[in-house]
């Protein structure tokens, strides 16, 4: 018995479509021109700046800033208890991240990794750096609230300039 293929009129609509979309996304297949670039040379030569200040900041320009022998001492206590802090919380932000890229690791090549799971992953991640962040401005509030009023505009001063440097 002989097959005959026939063409209906859903198969001529699904053809038609298609060329459509092929027609007006033609760009889309296939490879696509690169623009051309020039080369642009960095803006920064000196290393970025601090963004986010910690006591360290004022440990650096106590001579600037004309800290006394006390303030010095308080300011760098301050500074090492954070320093300390910090180590083990990115300690923690490192293993939750590595905990994060473990699950995407497990995802089967070419396959998407699900919104749920990346979210699940980044959600320890997350609070983690609210946490860090939180912790490094109180340590930073503590250390300004040491400064007399002319120390803190100095040193805010000193910090707006270190972020404009930075900013592109």
């Amino acid at each position: 018995m002989k097959r005959i293929f026939r063409v209906g009129p859903g198969t001529v609509l699904a053809l038609i479509a298609g060329a459509g979309l092929l027609i007006a996304n033609r760009n889309a297949i296939g490879v696509r021109p690169q623009p051309e670039v020039e080369h642009i040379p960095a803006i920064h030569s000196a290393p970025l700046k601090l963004w986010k200040p910690e006591p360290k900041l004022i440990i650096d320009h106590k001579a600037e800033i004309k800290l006394s022998a006390g303030q010095t001492k308080r300011i760098a206590s301050l500074s090492a208890a954070w320093g300390r802090e910090r180590v083990n919380l990115e300690g923690e932000m490192s293993a939750a991240a590595t905990g994060a890229n473990a699950g995407m690791a497990q995802a089967q090549p070419g396959h998407a990794v699900p919104a749920a799971q990346l979210t699940s992953g980044l959600r320890d991640y997350s609070a983690l750096s609210r946490e860090y962040d939180a912790r490094r401005r109180r340590y930073w509030d503590d250390a300004l609230s040491l400064l007399n009023r002319a120390q803190r505009e100095r040193i805010e001063q000193i910090h707006a300039r270190g972020t404009i440097e930075r900013r592109p």
